[in-house]
């Protein structure tokens, strides 16, 4: 057997070995009443004998003599090359047979085998004897041929036999060059023409019954073994399942790279160019937006912008109940591929067409509820896979990971939906206390504008009192907008996006907390250039830009002045910059990054912040930009002034990166 899945056979020995090969021929022989030989042709083209110990069993007299062997009680004939010869002709006839049968027809194992069976024939050997022969097939290919010994054909063609006599030895003949022999000798040959049989009419249909009794055997002696190898494999994949199971993945990402090292592992097993898994854990979801696995094998830039498996198109049944659907959807497969792969983008339809050539697609369902697709590229051509005799091994492999990786996403994405709640809860009680603070400074206005103080008019009075009412109902709309980002996937199709002014929502915020930064001896200063219309979630941006607002006034140095807002736009990317002066950031980088990490807090220099917080700040406006496919940056730099203590002086500059367009450009 091949060393390779599917193991499919080449040598009859190989799965037998060769004592039991002669055991069975010797017994075929004995059923049949005459000599029998089996013959296989090893991938080097020469021709390989099995004889048994009786060598009656395998040669007729006539051609044990001229292969100058022992017959009956007569010792061999001086004939040299004899032995040759017939092993030549032979050899030509196996792989006629042999060749003439091969893995690149379509049909099934049992179809391929009946076909085969039927180049059962007759024929003449060099001698002008007549043989016949008979394929043994295994898994639907012949490995080796059955020769029944050499009988006398008609009358009027055993005069044949005598002239190919007399030709042996002579030069100009076909194989005078191959045999040496003597006139006594071929004397003897002659009168051996005479013990020979004809064969019956019935002779061939009972030496194809013999043939098909030996391939019974080894067909099932090779299913075992090639289940053996698949039960191996299967085993290990679990294996490596439970390895990078057992650490608990808390995330989708984390179960993703566990599920592309098992496919890598079933692609090498396989052969197959790549193999790919499209899952969605909605429940009942007709479209697969996830490729949520892939063998490293399958492109970066396919990876990077996947298509989607569309399972209404490709017209499969909501329940996986009939495995004869798997047969079914082989059969149609090009078709089906080029109705169900597709991209949301038409510049990346190639993506769609990677996928087209595909040799296998197996669907699975999880509890007539959740979806998966198992897909398996070309496999190789040295191992000459007919994907309709595997399709009960692929199932297993599909089913194996399918059902496995599907409830460890669902389980993943749940611990997930849990842990959204809360942080929608944190994050809202959290923008309360926050929004509190502004709020408050625009009631204190009112209260002062009432108790008499000449600092306020009435007109500022009520101009404070719409503020703080303005400020409650943007507390309502971020209420909803957090419950939208954070139960939501936060994929670009479920956000609303329009174009929006950034200027607006600047203007918005620059109003929202003027009193609150006066009251810390701050002005806010507008620095904001003209910029185009951005393709944006407005309201989450707007909650972004204001976390990040609301922290360089929280954490500025009390009356340092002022704080800056910019922008800029350059390659379809803007920018919004918010720069205050305090204590600045952490200097590693690494704690730069957990600056943006749920509940972080920090301590700066060895300086505490002495603003309450509860760390959730900018960790929401990093969810909020990232959603859009953006990022933030945070740098700040030594500046020492007058009005600073030394070594306290440190210029902070938050910054926004957004694409202009979501669809004109990748992740930032």
């Amino acid at each position: 057997m091949k060393d390779k899945w599917p193991f499919y056979p080449e040598r009859l020995t190989d799965i037998m070995g060769s004592e039991m090969v002669s055991f069975m021929q010797s017994g075929c022989a004995d059923m049949l009443g005459r000599p029998l030989l089996i013959v296989e042709v090893d991938p080097n083209g020469a021709a390989d004998y099995f004889r048994t110990i009786i060598a009656y069993r395998n040669f007729e007299q006539f051609c044990l003599a001229l292969r100058g062997l022992a017959f009956g009680e007569q010792e061999p004939l001086d004939i040299v090359g004899g032995d040759d010869v017939c092993r030549r002709c032979y050899a030509r006839h196996a792989k006629e047979i042999l060749q003439s049968s091969g893995r690149n027809r379509q049909e099934t194992v049992r179809e391929e085998e009946e076909l085969i069976y039927e180049l059962s024939q007759s024929y003449a050997c060099d001698m002008g004897l007549v043989g016949e022969v008979a394929p043994i097939v295994v898994g639907g290919k012949t490995i080796a041929a059955m020769f029944a010994g050499q009988a006398k054909p008609s009358e009027k063609k055993e005069v044949r036999i005598i002239r190919q006599i007399d030709l042996l030895g002579i030069p100009e003949s076909e194989h005078g060059a191959d045999v040496q022999i003597t006139d006594g000798d071929r004397e003897v040959l002659k009168k051996l023409i005479e013990p020979l049989e004809r064969h019956k009419p019935e002779f061939l249909d009972e030496l194809r019954k013999a043939a098909k009794l030996i391939s019974s055997f080894a067909g099932k002696e090779y299913e075992l073994q090639k289940t053996d190898g698949q039960s191996r494999f299967h085993r290990e994949l679990l294996n490596i399942y439970h390895s990078h199971m057992s650490s608990n993945p808390s995330t989708t990402a984390d179960v993703s790279g566990s599920l592309n090292k098992v496919l890598d592992e079933v692609q090498k097993f396989c052969g197959a160019t790549y193999v790919a898994f499209f899952s969605w854990t909605d429940e009942h979801s007709s479209i697969l937006l996830d490729l949520a696995g892939a063998s490293s094998t399958i492109p970066k830039a396919v990876r990077d912008n996947s298509p989607h498996f569309n399972w209404n198109k490709a017209e499969f049944p909501s329940q996986q109940d009939d495995r004869d659907l798997d047969e079914e959807i082989t059969n149609s497969l090009p078709l089906l591929l080029h109705r169900a792969v597709r991209t949301r983008d038409v510049r990346f339809h190639k993506n769609a067409e990677f996928f087209y050539d595909a040799s296998c697609v197996l669907p699975v369902v999880l509890a007539d509820t959740y979806r998966a697709m198992l897909v398996f590229g070309p496999f190789e051509s040295s191992r000459e896979v007919i994907v309709e005799n595997e399709l009960l091994f692929l199932r297993l492999l599909a089913d194996t990971i399918g059902t496995r990786f599907l409830m460890r996403f669902l389980s993943v994405e749940s611990e997930q939906k849990e842990a959204t709640w809360r942080d929608i809860a944190d994050l809202i009680a959290h923008e309360v206390g926050n929004r509190g603070q502004p709020i408050m400074a625009k009631l204190d206005l009112v209260g002062l504008y009432l108790d008499g103080s000449p600092l306020y008019s009435l007109e500022e009075a009520k101009g404070a009192t719409s503020m703080a009412q303005n400020m409650v109902e943007q507390l309502s709309r971020y209420a909803s907008a957090t419950f939208h980002v954070y139960q939501a996937r936060v994929l670009e199709e479920e956000m609303d996006f329009q174009l929006c002014s950034l200027s607006e929502i600047k203007d918005e915020l620059i109003e929202e907390f003027r009193d609150y930064a006066k009251l810390k001896g701050i002005s806010i200063r507008d620095k904001f250039p003209s910029l185009p219309e951005v393709e944006i979630n407005r309201e989450g941006i707007r909650i972004a830009l204001r976390k990040i607002i609301d922290n360089a006034i929280k954490y500025s140095h009390k009356d340092s002045s002022y704080i800056a807002i910019s922008g800029s736009y350059n390659d379809n990317i803007v920018e919004i910059s918010v720069e205050d002066f305090g204590l600045g950031l952490p200097e590693k980088p690494e704690e730069k990054e957990e600056l943006f990490e749920k509940g972080a807090q920090w301590e700066i220099r060895g300086q505490a912040k002495d603003e309450p917080g509860m760390g959730f700040g900018l960790w929401e406006a990093l969810k909020h930009v990232q959603a859009h496919g953006g990022m933030i940056v945070a740098d700040s730099f030594r500046e020492d002034r007058v009005d600073s203590k030394p070594g306290e002086g440190y210029r902070t500059i938050f910054t926004i990166r957004l694409p202009v367009r979501q669809a004109l450009t990748e992740r930032i």
